[in-house]
């Protein structure tokens, strides 16, 4: 391979997440619907945030990521997934989100619960997955890491694999937003309704 072509390689991998892997804020628990209606005055809606791991040749053990552009004021409560605990702030520097052992690609997957109670009326807000700001916990020191991204670290402590992920974000009281399911998950739906 020639110089010019492993340099092509490299800043590749700088650049472009990894295919099928995403974080996203969504309205649902499968990751399909990136909508949240909340009215003001009202009560408490639910949103998740929600990664897919399709396409993974390696166990993960963590993704690692922050919340922005949540509306000001708006009351936030978050809960760990079923097969998660969180250590940080999501909405502040970030949070490392550990799964309970190392997970095989099963897509999708619940990360976190966002409980929101609006304070103010907001029209068409999106909130967005993006890196941490000061990870503690660092998933590897390859280069395809340094990057500024949301990420899923692969199992084998540090020097584990790292994988950047591609975002969705959520928007509130806009239009209507869906995202694809998953192959895997698409395969699941059918066999569950045969």
């Amino acid at each position: 391979m020639s110089r010019y072509h492993a340099a092509a390689v490299l800043l590749l991998s700088f650049a472009t997440p990894s295919a099928g892997q995403s974080l996203g804020i969504f309205a649902d628990t499968l990751g399909t619907n990136c909508s949240l209606q909340a009215p003001f005055p009202g009560g408490a809606v639910i949103c998740h945030v929600v990664a897919k791991i399709d396409g993974v040749e390696f166990p993960i053990s963590a993704a690692v990521f922050r919340i922005v552009d949540m509306p000001p004021g708006w009351i936030v409560s978050v809960m760990p997934g079923a097969r998660t605990s969180a250590i940080g702030d999501v909405l502040g520097d970030g949070v490392h989100v550990v799964f309970n052992g190392c997970v095989r690609p099963v897509s999708p997957l619940v990360l976190l619960t966002l409980i929101l109670t609006p304070t103010s009326l907001v029209t068409n807000s999106s909130v967005h997955v993006s890196h941490h700001l000061t990870s503690p916990i660092v998933c590897s020191p390859e280069a395809a890491c340094s990057a500024a991204c949301a990420r899923f670290c692969g199992c084998g402590g540090f020097g584990g694999p790292c994988y950047c992920a591609e975002t969705t974000a959520l928007v509130i009281n806009g239009p209507p937003c869906t995202t694809q399911i998953s192959q895997g998950t698409w395969s699941i739906l059918k066999r569950t309704f045969r």
